[in-house]
């Protein structure tokens, strides 16, 4: 199961599940020699991250991730946060996301 509020950007995501997010870029967009990553932390300050995906560029403003059962899988449920970043090929860096909730939640069926 996956939700999201609009409002503050939580993701709300069933552990094990699948996911694919696209986000359309405004402005300064990233192009085939940036990188885009989407990264999710226990905290905002952690150091390590949890879940950390290269999406994937394509059309004239949009990036994809894709989020598999194995990228949470082992994770514990509960509360952590996510943002999006652009690592510009000039050495420029933005966070067009900043921090946001992500909810990992209980299943009660066995992983297969």
């Amino acid at each position: 199961m996956f939700s999201f509020d609009d409002s503050d950007f939580t993701i709300r995501l069933s552990r094990g599940d699948t996911l694919g997010l696209e986000f359309q870029f405004e402005g300064d967009i990233p192009t085939g020699a940036d990188q885009v990553y989407f990264t999710v932390k226990r905290t905002p300050h952690d150091t390590k991250f949890k879940m950390e995906k290269k999406c994937t560029l394509y059309g004239e403003d949009l990036a994809f991730v894709n989020i598999q059962p194995e990228d949470t899988m082992n994770l514990p449920f509960g509360k952590y946060f996510w943002d999006l970043r652009v690592f510009y090929s000039d050495g420029n860096v933005t966070t067009p996301v900043k921090p946001c909730p992500f909810i990992l939640e209980e299943v009660v069926g066995n992983d297969r």
